[in-house]
Protein backbone atom coordinates (compact mmCIF):
# COMPACT_ATOMS: atom_id res chain seq x y z
CA UNK A 1 0.00 0.00 0.00
CA UNK A 2 2.61 2.49 0.59
CA UNK A 3 3.60 2.35 -3.03
CA UNK A 4 0.22 3.23 -3.95
CA UNK A 5 0.19 6.12 -1.99
CA UNK A 6 2.63 8.66 -4.07
CA UNK A 7 1.09 7.51 -7.62
CA UNK A 8 -2.00 8.52 -6.55
CA UNK A 9 -0.54 11.71 -5.60
CA UNK A 10 1.36 12.21 -8.93
CA UNK A 11 -1.98 11.17 -10.46
CA UNK A 12 -4.14 14.02 -8.60
CA UNK A 13 -1.03 16.33 -9.44
CA UNK A 14 -0.99 15.59 -13.38
CA UNK A 15 -5.41 15.95 -13.49
CA UNK A 16 -4.75 19.33 -11.77
CA UNK A 17 -1.51 20.20 -14.50
CA UNK A 18 -3.94 19.59 -17.42
CA UNK A 19 -6.74 21.62 -16.38
CA UNK A 20 -4.74 24.61 -16.44
CA UNK A 21 -4.08 26.17 -19.66
CA UNK A 22 -0.82 26.75 -21.34
CA UNK A 23 0.05 30.79 -22.30
CA UNK A 24 1.95 31.46 -25.14
CA UNK A 25 4.33 33.69 -24.51
CA UNK A 26 2.58 37.33 -25.31
CA UNK A 27 -0.69 36.39 -23.42
CA UNK A 28 1.97 35.89 -20.54
CA UNK A 29 2.81 39.77 -21.26
CA UNK A 30 -0.99 41.04 -20.91
CA UNK A 31 -1.27 41.98 -17.35
CA UNK A 32 -4.44 42.38 -14.89
CA UNK A 33 -4.64 45.93 -13.45
CA UNK A 34 -7.03 48.07 -11.26
CA UNK A 35 -9.16 50.34 -13.73
CA UNK A 36 -7.32 53.40 -12.04
CA UNK A 37 -4.30 52.18 -14.27
CA UNK A 38 -6.17 52.28 -17.53
CA UNK A 39 -6.24 55.82 -17.53
CA UNK A 40 -4.01 56.59 -21.03
CA UNK A 41 -5.41 53.42 -22.26
CA UNK A 42 -7.47 52.47 -25.01
CA UNK A 43 -10.63 50.46 -24.26
CA UNK A 44 -10.84 47.52 -27.02
CA UNK A 45 -13.46 44.87 -26.17
CA UNK A 46 -14.70 43.19 -23.76
CA UNK A 47 -14.05 38.83 -22.62
CA UNK A 48 -16.04 36.66 -20.46
CA UNK A 49 -13.69 33.84 -19.05
CA UNK A 50 -15.67 30.85 -18.14
CA UNK A 51 -14.33 27.67 -17.28
CA UNK A 52 -13.93 24.75 -19.45
CA UNK A 53 -16.77 22.41 -19.62
CA UNK A 54 -14.76 19.58 -18.67
CA UNK A 55 -13.24 21.35 -15.57
CA UNK A 56 -14.16 20.76 -12.02
CA UNK A 57 -14.46 23.83 -9.91
CA UNK A 58 -12.67 23.78 -6.68
CA UNK A 59 -13.05 25.60 -3.49
CA UNK A 60 -9.53 27.64 -4.62
CA UNK A 61 -11.18 31.11 -5.44
CA UNK A 62 -7.38 32.20 -6.15
CA UNK A 63 -6.94 29.21 -8.28
CA UNK A 64 -10.12 29.66 -10.03
CA UNK A 65 -9.79 33.52 -10.52
CA UNK A 66 -6.04 32.55 -11.86
CA UNK A 67 -7.57 30.23 -14.51
CA UNK A 68 -10.37 32.83 -15.54
CA UNK A 69 -7.81 35.62 -15.52
CA UNK A 70 -5.14 33.17 -18.05
CA UNK A 71 -8.59 32.78 -20.26
CA UNK A 72 -9.28 36.37 -20.49
CA UNK A 73 -5.72 37.07 -21.27
CA UNK A 74 -5.91 34.74 -24.24
CA UNK A 75 -8.99 36.73 -25.17
CA UNK A 76 -7.12 40.28 -24.87
CA UNK A 77 -3.95 38.57 -27.09
CA UNK A 78 -5.93 37.23 -30.06
CA UNK A 79 -7.49 40.81 -30.29
CA UNK A 80 -4.18 43.10 -29.61
CA UNK A 81 -4.77 43.99 -26.17
CA UNK A 82 -2.37 43.98 -23.27
CA UNK A 83 -4.07 44.97 -20.80
CA UNK A 84 -7.39 43.47 -18.36
CA UNK A 85 -9.59 44.95 -16.04
CA UNK A 86 -11.84 42.62 -13.71
CA UNK A 87 -15.35 43.90 -14.61
CA UNK A 88 -17.16 42.26 -11.85
CA UNK A 89 -17.74 39.12 -9.63
CA UNK A 90 -16.89 35.72 -10.26
CA UNK A 91 -20.05 33.98 -10.60
CA UNK A 92 -20.82 30.53 -11.66
CA UNK A 93 -16.76 29.93 -12.59
CA UNK A 94 -17.52 32.56 -15.19
CA UNK A 95 -15.96 36.32 -14.71
CA UNK A 96 -16.23 39.66 -17.46
CA UNK A 97 -12.99 41.25 -18.10
CA UNK A 98 -12.06 44.96 -20.27
CA UNK A 99 -9.39 44.23 -23.08
CA UNK A 100 -7.03 47.37 -23.19
CA UNK A 101 -4.24 48.50 -24.93
CA UNK A 102 -1.48 50.70 -23.06
CA UNK A 103 1.48 50.13 -24.85
CA UNK A 104 2.49 51.37 -28.03
CA UNK A 105 2.80 48.75 -30.69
Amino acid sequence: MKTGLPVLGLAVILAAACSIPDLRHGERNVRLVDPTQTRHCQRLDTTQATLPVNAKPDNDPERLARLLADRARSSAYDIGGDTLVADGPIVEGSQMFIIYRCRSR
